[in-house]
């Protein structure tokens, strides 16, 4: 999806169902355990006209296959999608997966709607990209990964 207009749409259809969910929580402890504390957050921001759901981005994927038990078409939309992640990031686009998507469409039928997604079809990956608005000089530092490889004997470089 390209289409601003959508996009923001989207992302109010999501911001209403997360509110929903906030405000069904009475603001019990168990309820802050449970991370409707990023909610919350996510809400006085959104209010404040901030978007932490979308980030503005200018661009979202959304990928889906039938809802059929085991069918392989699952797996394949799933690895295609971070493959396109992938992808997206050498070309120098950032890209953020939304997990509350899933949550949200699966109670607002509007947005299911606005992306033309089919009543037997599940989501099964959300993200948004676009160019990012922060450029790191440095990756934050890290420890080397400690990897033990199993290859075939006859694999091993021997001197």
């Amino acid at each position: 999806v390209m289409n601003r207009q959508v996009i923001e749409e989207v992302r109010d259809c999501c911001i209403q169902e997360i509110r929903k969910i906030v405000d069904n929580s009475g603001g019990s402890q168990d309820a802050e355990q449970e991370g409707l504390g990023h909610y919350r957050t996510l809400l006085r921001a959104y209010d404040r006209g901030v978007d932490l759901l979308f980030f503005n981005a200018p661009g979202l994927i959304v990928t889906h296959a039938p809802k059929k038990p085991a069918s392989p078409l699952v797996e394949d939309a799933a690895l295609a999608s971070f493959h396109m992640m992938l992808m997206a990031e050498t070309l120098g686009l950032g890209t953020c997966h939304i997990g509350n998507l899933y949550l949200a469409a699966s109670h607002n039928q509007r947005i299911r709607s606005l992306l033309n997604i089919p009543q037997d079809h599940e989501i099964l990956m959300a993200f948004v990209f676009g160019y990012p608005g922060v450029r790191f000089r440095r990756l934050v530092d890290r420890k080397p990964p400690k990897v033990k490889w199993f290859l075939p004997t006859d694999m091993i470089a021997r001197d």
